[in-house]
């Protein structure tokens, strides 16, 4: 059978009758209570989350989930399923993870075995019913029901903790985030329907998804069979008689928490204070600094503490410097999509504040540092495991050791290649370099440097690891990315763009990155570089962005157009700011002149951007500031 999401009706916050008039009624009640308050806000405390284990269960499953298959499917096996049995002994987050990834790799729920996993044990609901339930209902969280999250197709009533969405089929609740989604589910199934005595699979589904619902037809063989063939997936027996037993409290609400706890913990570590930090006194380019509003708003709607703002706009940075793609948190390889997949911004930042968000979940339950979970969001959740599995913590030579050893050998590269990296940063701890195909083992040190750390922080961090003890550098560095992004701060004249430009000095070269906007990562050409890790300007993106940031005028994003920015000019009339280009009739390379027979330039891979003495060039260009800024209606 072909798995299809359909939007599928059902009395889900009522009953019927009387019966779910005071069904609704109790809701409305609990729901009023408000939130069971904790100081304790570290991840892991969930409750009281112990479950027996199944004794009956098809072995077979052990190692990994089958795939859903209907054929053959037995009527009688399913009615018969409890939705409070418990689960067999290997079904773990990990263990969902790999189901959905493996069958599903546009789920949303990608991520969150973990949580399923919590939740079902905290609300004493078997694992295999909430799977099997929204197996139909959104093909495993790969389709929407109303709002993005409500992955059972949950109706909204008056009263509701949430917001509901208007449909054609009818109001949808609209939870905020992938954690309240799942919760929803599991808060249903026990209060609405164990609790009331419809635990049958057979009574649950007749409620749950009347044939009668006056607002669609519900076709219960497509729900028995696709039920029946998940927990046959996942090696469920119903001959089985261990029950799970309830541990919510009666004033839980639906709300992605348990107890009142929240999934991310504060994040300072080793004494370093992130919240302290002023972002306007950082390395953090305008371009990047423009999300912060949308990623405060995505972080309070996912219930992720402000103090981490920081760190995310550090991920930006590394990520994408805030744009030149639309995937700027590059989100879409935490949901098993290819590099790239998502084309929204703000879809990007949702997803990667949900992906940041599980890592550290996953970071506090090891115990591990908030380095450990910037790189567990760059490498995945697997370098997590890593560090647990050998009792590290991060520092540069663990993540350099997990990216020649696990990254690379899964690419293909399994004689340690290296490939330059070389830019301050790296040099300040002398490994200049990464390993083709295993990822940018750098990553930590150049978040860390973006967000204003000095060179002798970040080496001492990055070589002791997270044992290190400092805070973020209260030292007057030389302006970075984009200081002088006010025209009107500036007077317009020549020795401007020498400061401005000045401000560039040691930015690594990277072919293809930077423009007006600022430094960014790089592309990819054989013949030349793989700068698709390293963030800076090539030749032509330095120019344009000196320009703009100077006069707020666009002179051209490569050589060609930059070479009609203004009239030639003879080397008798050489001017400070003037353009020295390099290529006729086809340019190659342009540099800046700054007075004293010197030029300062991004030149090639491997050389960062400096001052170097005149050498001969091709011709010269001045642009025309004025006829520039007619042109583009700036002021």
């Amino acid at each position: 059978m072909n798995i299809k999401a359909k939007t599928i009706m059902k009395w889900a916050l009522w009953g019927g009758g009387l019966s779910g008039i005071f069904i609704v009624l109790f809701l409305v009640i609990v729901i009023g209570v408000g939130i069971f308050t904790s100081e304790d806000s570290s991840v892991g405390t969930y409750g009281n989350t112990s479950q027996p284990t199944a004794n009956r269960y098809d072995s077979s499953k052990e190692e990994k989930a089958g795939p859903v298959i209907t054929t053959g499917w037995d009527e009688s096996w399913v009615d018969n399923f409890y939705i409070n049995s418990a689960d067999p002994p290997y079904i773990t987050g990990e263990y969902i993870d790999t189901f959905l990834s493996t069958n599903y790799p546009q789920s949303r729920l990608i991520g969150y075995g973990k949580e399923i996993k919590r939740y079902a044990d905290y609300y004493g609901v078997a694992t295999g019913a909430f799977l099997g339930q929204i197996a139909l209902e959104t093909t495993f969280g790969t389709a929407s029901c109303g709002g993005e999250y409500n992955f059972g197709c949950i109706r909204w009533y008056e009263g509701a903790n949430h917001t509901g969405i208007d449909t054609s089929n009818g109001v949808f609740q609209d939870y905020p985030n992938v954690e309240t989604g799942i919760e929803a589910y599991f808060h249903l199934a026990r209060t609405n329907y164990i609790d009331t005595g419809q635990v049958r699979y057979k009574d649950y589904l007749n409620k749950y998804s009347p044939q009668n619902d006056p607002f669609g037809y519900n076709n219960h063989a497509d729900f028995k069979s696709l039920f029946w063939g998940t927990l046959k997936a996942f090696g469920y027996d119903t001959s089985d008689n261990v029950r799970k037993k309830n541990h919510a409290l009666p004033t839980e609400v639906v709300d992605g928490k348990i107890e009142g706890t929240i999934s991310a913990t504060s994040m300072s570590s080793n004494n370093t204070s992130f919240s302290s930090i002023d972002l306007s006194n950082t390395r953090l380019t305008p371009l990047v600094l423009s999300w912060q509003s949308a990623i405060e708003s995505e972080m309070q709607k996912q219930g992720v503490p402000n103090e981490y703002l920081p760190i995310l706009l550090g991920i930006l940075a590394n990520e994408s410097g805030g744009g030149g793609v639309k995937d700027i948190f590059q989100s879409s390889e935490s949901r098993g999509w290819a590099m790239n997949t998502i084309q929204d911004e703000y879809q990007s930042i949702k997803i990667g504040v949900e992906h940041f968000k599980n890592t550290i979940n996953k970071t506090n339950e090891y115990g591990k540092s908030i380095w450990a979970a910037a790189a567990g969001y760059n490498f995945g959740h697997a370098f997590l495991d890593y560090l647990n599995r050998t009792d590290q913590d991060w520092s540069i030579e663990v993540a350099k050791e997990y990216s020649a050893t696990v990254v690379a050998p899964s690419l293909g590269n399994t004689t340690r290649q290296q490939a330059p990296y070389v830019n301050e940063i790296s040099m300040s701890y002398n490994i200049p370099y990464y390993y083709w195909n295993g990822g940018n083992f750098h990553y930590v040190p150049m978040m860390m440097y973006y967000l204003g750390f000095s060179l002798d922080e970040i080496r001492e961090m990055a070589l002791s690891g997270a044992s290190g003890s400092m805070s973020a550098s209260t030292t007057n560095y030389r302006i970075l990315f984009g200081k002088f992004q006010n025209a009107n701060q500036l007077n317009l004249a020549g020795g401007d763009l020498v400061e401005i430009a000045k401000t560039q000095i040691d930015l690594p070269y990277s072919w293809g990155g930077g423009g007006k906007e600022g430094p960014t990562v790089g592309i990819y050409d054989a013949s030349v570089q793989d700068a698709t890790n390293i963030v800076g300007f090539d030749c032509s993106g330095f120019m344009q962005w000196i320009y703009y940031t100077a006069y707020g005028v666009d002179i051209g994003d490569w050589t060609e157009p930059q070479k009609t920015s203004g009239p030639r000019v003879p080397s008798s009339d050489l001017q400070v700011g003037d353009l020295l280009f390099w290529g006729e009739p086809t340019t190659y390379h342009v540099a800046m002149y700054i007075g004293d027979n010197q030029l300062i330039e991004s030149s090639t891979p491997g050389n960062p951007i400096g001052i170097h003495p005149m050498r001969g060039y091709d011709f010269i260009v001045r642009p025309d500031v004025e006829k520039l800024k007619s042109q583009q209606g700036v002021e």
